[in-house]
């Protein structure tokens, strides 16, 4: 740990995201808080939609949980502080899902349209997924460009 870090944990102490309890290190959950909210599964597919993906789709948790709290709080109102929070809770899923039937896996973020892009500053997805899957050795591929400005 840094001199940075040993400060910022000093004037804002390190605390479970959904609890409030105080952690050891910024980002962690309690150990009761992540079991309640971290629920990795599998989507069902209709037949086409399943066919195009081999490894299937998944989802770590619902999203009526503090979940929603956290992204809303990075996508709406910026708050980059809840990054290492869900980059925890991101790789304790990803720990629970058997990636050996794909031999060639990328992630793919949706991407914002260019004028959301300059109003928000960030792609959320980016932020999100980037760390956690790099680390799992599975790289993120910017090969979509959205075409219209959808409503969010």
């Amino acid at each position: 740990m840094n001199i940075f870090e040993s400060l910022l944990n000093f004037i804002f102490p390190p605390h479970c995201p959904k609890c409030d309890r105080y952690m050891k290190l910024r980002g962690d959950w309690c150990t009761e808080c992540l079991a309640e909210v971290l629920h990795p599964h599998q989507l069902r597919l209709d037949s086409v939609t399943d066919s195009l993906y081999s490894g299937g789709i998944w989802a770590l948790g619902a999203y009526k949980t503090v979940l929603r709290d956290l992204l809303k709080a990075l996508k709406y109102h910026k708050r980059r502080s809840v990054l290492p929070g869900l980059h925890h809770y991101i790789r304790a899923g990803l720990e629970q899902i058997d990636f050996s039937c794909l031999q060639e896996a990328v992630v793919v973020p949706v991407p914002l349209h260019k004028e959301r892009m300059k109003k928000r500053g960030f792609n959320q997805v980016e932020l999100l997924f980037r760390e956690p899957m790099a680390q799992r050795g599975i790289p993120m591929v910017l090969a979509l460009k959205r075409q219209r400005n959808t409503a969010p």
